[in-house]
């Protein structure tokens, strides 16, 4: 355990890390995040940020879109099928009773 004094002239006991043991490294992206986070950006970042954003944010819409519209193809075709399924057993039926 160390002491270190805060900003507000404090004192905080803080534990240290076990350094012994392997540190996960951490991804290129989330490190340049981190460092960038603290910084001013300009309107023009922001502007262009917002424009991923929202490519991704349509990319996403029309994916749920695919994937809802391939959904509803599928539970259409098993209805038919069923269907089909129910009008074959009720003419298998009626000749059985024809027959009889």
């Amino acid at each position: 355990m160390s002491e270190v004094k805060s900003p507000h002239g404090l004192r905080l006991d803080i534990e240290l890390e076990n350094s012994s043991g392997p540190k996960a490294p951490m991804p290129k992206k989330l490190i340049e995040r981190l460092n960038n986070s603290g910084k001013l950006e300009t309107s023009h970042d922001i502007e262009r940020e917002l424009d991923v954003a929202d490519k991704r944010r349509l990319s996403l819409q029309a994916d749920r879109t695919e994937k809802l519209r391939q959904h509803l193809e599928h539970v259409e075709k098993i209805a038919k099928l069923k269907q089909r399924q129910h009008t074959v057993s009720e003419e298998c039926g009626d000749e059985e009773k024809s027959n009889d």
